[in-house]
């Protein structure tokens, strides 16, 4: 760790991830506590993996809005 709070990225390990300068990076810490670099790109492309299955789902609002429409209609 620099004395800025940046994090220095040994050389082998740039080059293993083709990491040039001005990359950006979204890092978290996993559920066992170990640090996850990825480009925004690869977070982009995980979230949208993530989020690919429910479009085939129903949304909550279209839910309610049947659900109010029905309410109203038996009333």
């Amino acid at each position: 760790m620099g004395s800025q709070g940046r994090l220095v990225i040994p050389a082998a390990l740039r080059e293993e991830l083709a990491a040039e300068e001005g990359t950006v990076y979204v890092a978290h810490v996993d559920g066992s506590g170990a640090l996850v670099l990825r480009t925004r790109e690869q977070a982009l492309h995980e979230l949208q993996e993530a989020w690919a299955g429910l479009d085939d789902q129903p949304s909550a609002t279209d839910e309610l809005i049947s659900e109010r429409r029905r309410e109203a209609a038996d009333a």
